[in-house]
């Protein structure tokens, strides 16, 4: 990465960058940076997977790329370093991201890792602030199996000098992400020792915002957002402070599909790409208080590499029906081994194939007054939300 964004002249330097890693929550932290900033500045938002189409991962002001624009940007990254180059397919799209928001002439550039922070593509990049969400276990085959080692891996993104802010973690994570800071010279702000958010008021190191309220459905994006406005605190300083009347405001224009989104349709279906343990924890919680007492029919598939055992434990109890339906991945769980999960934790759970039909089932047997949930993978809801948007 280094060498190509070299050999295109640097795109990356022709902006500042704001990074984020981390386990679940990256995104959304993501999103409401864009939402905070994109009033003032040209913004730029690099994120993954998509759901739908590739155009969903590089956004400017706001707004998807156009299809040829994505197509001129990476013609012109294989013209530049020639197809031999070697690229995987997200470092491909990371430097045609960083060369569209040059040619835009974007002012602040939002860099979601794909997975880890250390050897990302990502990481070529010099950050303004990087920014750490709350870290669990995932990844565990190329991260590592604590989330000890995992946090070595995200602070990865800490660069000497620049400021760096990390989600409320566990002491050792925290340990192991405060050893990393020192190390590099950074200064790291810490939610609840540096920065927090307590009754809609979010109280930084010189600036309060009363007035939030969440912009994202779930109890859990309260600290996606503190580290959202820590992170502008650490990067904008004064002018932070003048721009906090509006935040509030400019929060509410986030946007951040198949995260615990509802769509209306004959009835509510809710779509959330819930895809480890701590994910679908917070998902449980939703149900049980964004959408508390509602009866929930959903739909579950998920990727052979992830703990499904435990993500189906968690899951299938608080639902009234369970349909499994596989991903479309070459990583998917198949949908009889699935099965054979599924029915240690509740007998009535059942496959059907293929997915609209799994849908189809879940709405007509879901009574007005419940809802459709498609969770287990954002494979699953990026299909599922292209059948229904």
């Amino acid at each position: 990465m280094e060498v190509a964004l070299e050999s295109l002249g640097h795109p990356e330097r022709r902006y500042k960058v704001l990074h984020v890693a981390g386990t679940n929550g990256k995104g959304s932290i993501c999103a409401m940076l864009e939402a905070c900033l994109a009033p003032e500045r040209r913004t730029g938002m690099y994120t993954s997977p998509h759901l739908i189409e590739p155009t969903e991962r590089i956004r400017t002001c706001g707004v998807d790329i156009a299809p040829a624009a994505l197509d001129a940007a990476i013609e012109h990254v294989v013209g530049t370093l020639g197809i031999d180059f070697g690229f995987t397919y997200f470092e491909l799209m990371t430097l045609s991201a960083l060369t569209s928001f040059a040619e835009s002439n974007v002012e602040v550039a939002i860099l979601e890792t794909g997975m880890g922070g250390r050897l990302d593509a990502t990481n070529a990049c010099s950050p303004w602030v990087s920014a750490i969400s709350r870290i669990d276990l995932d990844h565990v085959a190329e991260l590592g199996a604590t989330r000890e080692a995992i946090a070595a891996e995200k602070a990865g993104i800490f660069k000497s000098g620049r400021p760096a802010v990390t989600a409320k973690q566990e002491p050792g994570v925290l340990q192991v992400l405060q050893r990393i800071a020192s190390d590099r010279s950074c200064r790291l702000r810490a939610e609840e020792r540096d920065f927090s958010i307590r009754d809609g008021t979010f109280r930084g190191e010189h600036v309060r915002i009363g007035g939030l309220a969440l912009p994202l459905v779930g109890a859990h994006q309260w600290s996606n957002l503190s580290v959202a406005l820590a992170t502008l605190e650490a990067a904008l300083g004064s002018d932070f402070a003048r721009s906090a009347a509006e935040i509030p405001s400019r929060l509410m224009q986030t946007r951040w599909p198949g995260r615990l989104e509802v769509i209306q349709r004959e009835r509510d279906i809710v779509l959330d790409g819930a895809h480890n343990e701590a994910g679908i924890a917070s998902l449980v919680a939703a149900l049980d208080d964004a959408f508390k007492g509602r009866e929930v029919h959903a739909v579950f598939g998920a990727l052979s590499d992830k703990p499904v055992e435990a993500m189906v434990a968690a899951l299938a109890p608080r639902c009234a029906r369970f349909i499994l339906s596989p991903v479309d991945s070459d990583r998917a769980m198949d949908p009889e081994s699935m099965l054979a999960i599924a029915l240690r934790h509740r007998a009535d759970a059942e496959v059907v194939v293929p997915l609209q039909s799994a849908l189809r089932e879940a709405i007509r047997g879901c009574p007005r007054e419940g809802l459709v949930l498609v969770a287990g993978s954002l494979y699953l809801v990026g299909k599922a939300r292209g059948e229904l948007v």
